[in-house]
């Protein structure tokens, strides 16, 4: 938000680009349509990653085990397990429904079918949100944040373990966590405009 996708669209993502569809532009079928799209992607994702994750595990003896005794304990978990997952996900099918929407019809019939499934919304927002450039922009900034806080938090960990001036250094490192962001964006601002990384991706990373 604060670079408002620019420049060009280098710091946009697909979650911005559908606040500003839904709630800036007033387009709430657009922005319900791009939020699907997000939601199918991260299915996938995830499911990708639990293949990874079941391929490393397979020869897992005791899981195989536990899967083999079926107890009552665990059928009950699993009706709770599935009775809340059917209440989470009343708001994505929600989503789904009103993607298909015009915007008098959301406000008029919020909860109902659509009366017309308007399927162009998908490819309207598909093309106006230039999905693969924004898809790109989050899997750059995911991953190198995640790369770079995992070793930084590494190193960090292993002085504070280790060391034995660590104590002092966490107490340090405590007292930076408890300053609120909101208190030092302007600073942040101002530094990355000296410096030239304003509005690029190295300055949102």
């Amino acid at each position: 938000m604060m670079t408002q996708g620019g420049p060009g669209a280098s710091s946009t993502f697909l979650a911005i680009y559908m606040y500003k569809e839904a709630f800036v532009d007033s387009s709430i079928g657009r922005g319900t349509a791009i939020a699907v799209c997000m939601l199918i992607m991260a299915v996938l994702a995830t499911a990708v990653v639990n293949k990874i994750f079941a391929y490393i595990n397979r020869n897992d003896e005791r899981r195989r085990n536990m899967r083999s005794k079926v107890k009552i304990s665990v059928l009950i978990k699993y009706i709770v397990l599935c009775s809340v997952a059917l209440i989470m996900l009343y708001p994505l099918f929600w989503v789904f429904l009103s993607s298909l929407k015009e915007n008098n019809e959301i406000f008029s019939r919020p909860f109902s079918f659509p009366l017309k499934p308007k399927w162009d919304n998908y490819s309207t927002a598909w093309e106006a949100a230039d999905v693969p450039l924004h898809m790109l922009n989050t899997v750059i900034y995911a991953v190198c944040s995640v790369a770079g806080v995992t070793i930084a938090s590494a190193m960090t960990s292993y002085v504070i373990a280790r060391i034995e001036k660590g104590r002092k250094i966490y107490h340090y490192y405590s007292l930076g966590i408890m300053i609120p962001i909101n208190a030092i964006i302007i600073p942040f601002i101002l530094i990355f405009r000296k410096i030239g990384i304003l509005n690029t991706r190295i300055g949102i990373i």
